[in-house]
Formats: structure tokens, C-alpha cells, sequence
């Protein structure tokens, strides 16, 4: 069984998180979010390491931070 949040793609190529079991079938949500969907018990399969670098890239380590607090706060 997988493990929560794991990557998986399931039989039809779609890649999301899994979220665990409801009714005997395996509960997936889109990666960043989004409604989720259902499938057969065993019809996904984990990601492999490259898969996984493509769904979820890493910022580089010189992309800058930004803090857009003050952007948007409101003075009364």
C-alpha cells in the first residue's frame, strides 16, 4: 500500500498524491492541489525518481525569496 502524499501515477498516465482508501479503492488528489479521483486497488504505481524531479521541482538554490507583505497591507 502506498504511503500518504506518495507520488503515483495510475493506469491512465495521471499523476497525483496519494490520500489513502475510501470503499477499497485508492484516493488520489492532483499534485498542488485540486479534486480528487478514485481508482482500483493496484491500478497505479509509484513515480520513479526522474518522474518525481519533473512533477516536483526544486527552486534553485540562487532564486531569490520575496516577502510581499507590505505590498499588500492596508493602511486605515
Amino acid at each position: 500500500m502506498p504511503t500518504e502524499k506518495q507520488l503515483m501515477i495510475d493506469n491512465n498516465g495521471k499523476a497525483g498524491e496519494f490520500m489513502g482508501t475510501v470503499g477499497g479503492r485508492w484516493l488520489f488528489r492532483p499534485i498542488g492541489g485540486g479534486r480528487e479521483w478514485e481508482v482500483e486497488k493496484g491500478a497505479a504505481r509509484p513515480v520513479t525518481p526522474e518522474e518525481a524531479r519533473r512533477l516536483r521541482p526544486r527552486p534553485a538554490e540562487d532564486e531569490p525569496e520575496y516577502d510581499f507583505g507590505e505590498a499588500f497591507s492596508v493602511d486605515h
